[in-house]
């Protein structure tokens, strides 16, 4: 910012707040009170709301990358089931509970039974497949 748009007041309240301190209070103010004030404070400062918005973007602390390329991967320890669970025992009786309720082709079965074990792991996956089903 340049030294005459730093000389710039705001009143607020009968308080005299020079433009660093108006945008440093709205740089700590949560995202819905600082949408309810900006059009205001922008009018009142004489100054754009984009600019008052990226004024703002720039004080405000940076964000981490939660995602995307670059960012940690993080392992997280699971504990085992208690008992052994048999893999193949588990299919069967997801697939006999779904053919009970839909008519559907062996693989079709397979398939959803499959997708039903790994919806329960989907936090692991970096893409998760949907599941699409289409009746006739």
């Amino acid at each position: 910012m340049t030294d005459e748009v730093n000389q710039i007041t705001a009143t607020d309240a009968g308080n005299a707040l020079s433009l660093d301190e108006e945008i440093l209070r709205l740089s700590k103010l949560s995202r819905v009170e600082y949408q309810r004030e900006r059009n205001g404070v922008a009018k009142r400062l004489g100054i754009r709301v984009t600019i008052l918005d990226a004024e703002i973007a720039a004080r405000q602390p940076k964000a981490e990358n939660k995602s995307g390329q670059g960012r940690e991967i993080k392992w997280v320890e699971r504990k085992p089931w208690d008992e052994p669970v048999e893999g193949a025992v588990l299919i069967d009786d997801i697939i006999s509970f779904f053919r009970r309720y839909v008519i559907m082709s062996e693989p079709d079965l397979m398939s959803v039974a499959l997708w039903v074990l790994a919806s329960y792991a989907f936090e692991e996956f970096f893409i998760f497949p949907r599941l699409l089903i289409k009746s006739p």
